[in-house]
């Protein structure tokens, strides 16, 4: 059985914001420069693609990193003295 290529995502860094909340594409190509999402797997003619498998296991990171840390508190309602 022929083994199928890993599907690629990108292209451009618009389809990745989107992905990601409808970010603007700057916004994607700073969190590449500052580490704090995956360098692209293939450059090609300046476009960068993804394999879907690189950007599912960073959303699984993400959401685990997210889960662990503990929520912070609601202050109080306060309640007027009338």
């Amino acid at each position: 059985m022929p083994v199928s290529p890993p599907r690629m995502i990108g292209g451009n860094h618009r389809v990745i914001g989107q992905r990601y909340g409808d970010r603007h594409p700057r916004t994607v190509k700073r969190w590449i420069e500052r580490g704090e999402f995956p360098a692209p797997d293939l450059v090609i003619n300046n476009r960068p693609y993804w394999h879907a498998a690189t950007l599912d296991a960073f959303d699984r990171r993400r959401a685990a990193s997210t889960l662990s840390q503990p929520r912070a508190r609601q202050p109080a309602a306060q309640q007027s003295k009338t």
